[in-house]
């Protein structure tokens, strides 16, 4: 008999640090009606049928035909049939994650019931200058969305909230757009799975059971992804607007107004790693393809694009937000290319890595400063000055392979790290711990590029960005 154990999974695909501000101090919790619950059921029943192949839906079909229209009628019966009574009391522990400071979670020292609960209170709450951290994260056969709270200053770090996801993440954008009231800022994250449905979830909620509104789903869109969602980009100056790109070889952008597909781009060859909406042109959005080909599609004008093409598949974009006439790219080969969208040919060609590059990411506000992480397992800073990039300095965050790499947007030294190892896989970095790091980039520091979301978005700005039909 074969008793070899399984080996165990875990990884984090993808993550993005949230500026400060956004989130509530304290979660709500959401208490469906009856016919809420009812529709819920329902819909976890056609999900299960949908995703019928995951380990263990079979057990989970069952139990849930099983249930009667009176547990379907009790407010409780989800709650129930996750035992989320006792979520709460499971011992927290802060396996996967690394923080490289002197405090990795809140100071646990043994308190008497009573202080240890208002401290509690008090510990557990979102303050105005804590950064939010939300991951994709998948451990086993299990897929959570998590939130995590960062402060670096107070050196305080812990997990504020999860949430269960139907399939594996893929893709993770973090948005403020609120369909159901877009005169007010939310705290919402948009989800890319291995499947072709895309689900925005609150994070200002509770055990939340269903999200907050879906992109895809094949009962609501004709026009929908047909394969894995890879990649997604918010245009912060048009905030209804969410771009997603697919393994089916396209790219949609979505109107979040009406929660359908405003344009499908199928002018690709192969699966769509990575879109970047400009953070300046609303109209402006680049897509790049495991062929190695980047296009940049002015979304006021159909059919028209252009292109470069890499070595080996794209695997990040990023837009120099400092100088947005230009912008980076990162392939499966391990090399990060700057380019001028007005020349044909790049500006430079790094060998960066020797492995593929996931992770790229520029400083919130220090110029000049790009950190890559890759599959090679270490990350790096570069020093981009007079577009003569050069090694400020490398680190293995020991969470193996590096699949994406966050910036901090209120902290330019401030960058967080997805890896595949099973046991650590989500790493802070403050780069501040390397003396090199703040004397080479301190007289750098630019608060000129605008905050997520402040820089308007009037309606030219929304008819510019989806245009195309």
């Amino acid at each position: 008999m074969d008793t070899e154990k399984k080996p165990k999974v875990g990884f984090v695909p993808c993550l993005t640090i949230v500026k400060q501000g956004v989130a509530n101090p304290k979660l709500e919790k959401m208490k469906p009606t009856k016919e809420e619950m009812k529709q819920i059921v329902k819909e976890l029943r056609l999900r299960v049928a949908e995703f019928k192949n995951r380990p263990g839906d079979n057990q989970i079909s069952a139990e849930l035909e099983e249930m009667s229209e009176d547990d379907i009628s009790n407010e409780n019966a989800v709650d129930d049939y996750y035992d989320m009574s006792n979520y709460d009391d499971e011992p927290v522990e802060p396996a996967g994650v690394s923080y490289d400071t002197d405090a990795l979670l809140l100071n646990s020292a043994q308190e008497s019931e009573e202080e240890q609960s208002e401290e509690e209170a008090e510990e557990f709450t979102v303050k105005p200058d804590d950064n939010i951290i939300v991951t994709g994260q998948v451990s086993d056969d299990v897929c959570l969305l998590q939130v995590y709270v960062l402060n670096t200053e107070r050196q305080e770090f812990f997990l504020f909230n999860d949430t269960y996801l139907p399939s594996y993440p893929v893709a993770l954008e973090w948005l403020d757009f609120n369909p159901k009231d877009s005169a007010t800022n939310g705290h919402f994250a948009a989800v890319g799975y291995m499947e072709p449905e895309i689900q925005v979830w609150d994070l200002n909620v509770k055990d939340c059971l269903e999200p907050a509104f879906s992109l895809g789903s094949k009962k609501k869109n004709k026009v929908r992804h047909q394969d894995a969602v890879m990649d997604l980009s918010w245009n912060l100056n048009a905030r209804n607007v969410l771009a997603s790109g697919s393994a089916d070889n396209t790219v949609i952008v979505w109107d979040m107004n009406t929660c359908v597909a405003a344009t499908r781009l199928e002018c690709f060859r192969e699966k769509v790693q990575s879109v970047k909406w400009h953070p300046l042109e609303t109209q402006s959005l680049l897509a790049g393809c495991c062929d190695g080909a980047v296009k940049l599609f002015d979304c006021r004008t159909r059919g028209t694009n252009k292109s470069w093409v890499f070595e080996g598949e794209i695997e990040r974009i990023v837009w120099n937000k400092f100088d947005p006439l230009h912008f980076f790219v990162s392939t499966e080969k391990g090399m990060v290319h700057y380019v001028d969208i007005r020349d044909n040919k790049p500006i430079w060609n790094l060998n960066a890595h020797t492995s593929a590059v996931g992770g790229l990411a520029l400083s919130s506000y220090c110029k000049d400063m790009l950190v890559t992480g890759s599959q090679d397992e270490t990350a790096k800073v570069w020093d981009l000055k007079d577009d003569s990039p050069s090694l400020v300095t490398e680190k293995n965050m020991h969470i193996g392979h590096i699949y994406a790499i966050s910036a901090c947007p209120d902290s330019p030294f401030v960058f967080a790290a997805g890896g595949a190892n099973p046991s650590n896989h989500l790493y802070v970095w403050d780069a501040r711990e390397i003396p090199g790091v703040v004397t080479r980039f301190k007289d750098r520091l630019h608060l000129v590029i605008p905050e997520n979301g402040d820089s308007g978005s009037g309606e030219m700005e929304e008819e510019a960005a989806i245009k195309l039909q």
